[in-house]
């Protein structure tokens, strides 16, 4: 996990760690049974890190859009994509119910 690097690196630009790390937690807060739910299924088919799911929880003003600069055109996307989807309906009638920030309220 990113973690185990220095937060000061001279590989990565300064403040891209922390950032990721605060975009892990936005992404996929730790209390978030329905995130632990979506994410666990996945770990072995995409080989994902599990933990990433213990980056912590965002306080409400941390989780600004302005407050990240390194993945905010990318966090912008995503959360576009959410309120779209959250809005659609499936072709059954039934409205969509899997969204990107699975609901922990971000931005």
């Amino acid at each position: 996990m990113v973690k185990v690097l220095t937060l000061s690196s001279k590989v990565f630009p300064e403040g891209l760690i922390s950032e990721t790390l605060r975009t892990l937690a936005l992404l996929l807060p730790t209390h978030d049974s329905a995130t632990r739910k979506w994410f666990l299924p996945h770990l072995t088919k995409f080989r994902l890190d599990p933990a990433a799911l213990t980056c912590g929880q965002l306080k409400l003003e941390d989780r600004q859009i302005d407050h990240f600069k390194f993945w905010h055109d990318r966090l912008v996307v995503l959360k576009s994509i959410s309120t779209i989807r959250s809005r659609g309906r499936s072709s059954n009638g039934g409205l969509m119910t899997e969204s990107v920030c699975n609901g922990s309220g971000w931005l």
